[in-house]
């Protein structure tokens, strides 16, 4: 490492990283880093996952009486003060927000409401013509009793009544994808359209400074 202007180093991403505090450990953690090879002799945990191992570990960890887990808790109380002082001097590293493995990439996109709607399903498209028969002749009143009854219903009704309905929700689908395909196209035909118009007034506009100009010049 070169030192730099006003004595200063520069560290590399990497570097700076390693030269931050090194995080306390906990007295579990210090317990388990000295007893792991006893546990895993006494419980016959040799060649068992890492899981394994960890798991007896916290159960034997909890059984332990407060005598037992002192040494433990003064090692661990004695390195969160040095962790403590070596952040004063050399910070602490951030720790990175956690990842929502089930949010989609980016912002959600805000949904159109002009778009043309999606067809209810076979099973939801029976459900509308069916609701008010169902709740009359099982003397049903909340929504949720309904549908679960709907539900169960659904999979015992003849082929052939379940096969009008597929038919009629493939249909609408078609439909559904040829309105969508006219949509998005005549959307992007407006949009393409605002964008010249807007050019053509910005030119206007400019042309318009121009013949100010001239005839101020004159």
């Amino acid at each position: 490492l070169k030192p730099r202007a006003g004595n200063r180093i520069l560290l590399s991403p990497l570097l700076a990283d390693r030269a931050m505090a090194k995080r306390a450990v906990s007295a579990y953690w210090i317990w388990l880093g000295e007893q792991r090879s006893a546990i895993v002799e006494k419980y016959d945990l040799k060649g068992k996952r890492g899981s394994e191992v960890s798991k007896k570990a916290g159960e034997v960890w909890k059984s332990m009486g407060p005598a037992e887990k002192k040494k433990y808790e003064d090692l661990a109380a004695k390195d969160k003060a040095r962790y403590e002082e070596e952040v004063k001097t050399l910070g602490k590293k951030e720790r990175a927000p956690k990842k929502d493995k089930d949010a989609p990439k980016g912002k959600r996109a805000k949904k159109d409401k002009d778009a043309p709607k999606k067809p209810a399903s076979a099973y939801f498209s029976w459900l509308a013509d069916n609701r008010k028969d169902i709740a009359a002749q099982h003397n049903l009143q909340k929504v949720t009793e309904v549908t679960k009854k709907a539900a169960e219903l659904w999979k015992t009704i003849a082929p052939a009544i379940k096969e009008k309905y597929e038919a009629k929700y493939k249909a609408a689908k078609a439909q559904h994808e040829k309105d969508l395909a006219a949509y998005i196209q005549g959307k992007a035909a407006s949009s393409a359209a605002a964008a010249a118009a807007e050019e053509a007034e910005e030119v206007s506009d400019d042309d318009e400074d121009d013949d100010e100009d001239d005839a101020d010049a004159a």
